[in-house]
């Protein structure tokens, strides 16, 4: 087991986010420590109490030592990025998003209009000949005088 997973199994342990402030830790820690501590649970078996105790010395240490728990952190923020660009498609930008509007923007109104006209003409009219032959004027109407 490397060094970074052996900092996350201890993250783990003690049932807190991955490279939490030190205060989360440690009341993570007191908290499951009264759970767990052998004295007040009278248990024989106090191998879970000495996990969380050496994982939380452990993360104790390495939030003791700055650079270390950066060099961690963004090893780990690393190995994230990399899990996420294989398993998700990247979204366009929004200025992409933004570009295609602009290039297409006639072509946008024109299908919002036929939409609020299918919309108003449902609202009208009560039966579908009704209907239809509502869009076919209005439409026909419309590129007669436009082109697409």
């Amino acid at each position: 087991m490397n060094e970074l997973q052996k900092i996350l199994k201890s993250f783990d342990i003690l049932g807190v986010p991955y490279f939490s402030d030190y205060t989360t830790i440690k009341t993570s820690f007191r908290k499951k420590i009264k759970e767990l501590h052998p004295d007040i649970i009278k248990a024989k078996d106090d191998e879970e109490a000495k996990k969380l105790i050496s994982s939380y010395k452990f993360l104790q240490s390495l939030y003791n030592n700055k650079d270390l728990l950066e060099h961690y952190r963004n090893q780990f923020l690393e190995t994230q990025n990399l899990k996420t660009q294989k398993r998700f498609i990247s979204l366009p930008s929004l200025k992409s998003i933004t570009a295609l509007i602009k290039k297409h923007y006639k072509l946008i109104i024109k299908i919002i209009a036929l939409t609020a006209i299918i919309t108003i003409s449902t609202i009208i009219f009560d039966s579908l000949i009704n209907i239809t032959l509502f869009i076919m004027v209005v439409v026909g109407g419309y590129f007669a005088f436009t082109r697409l």
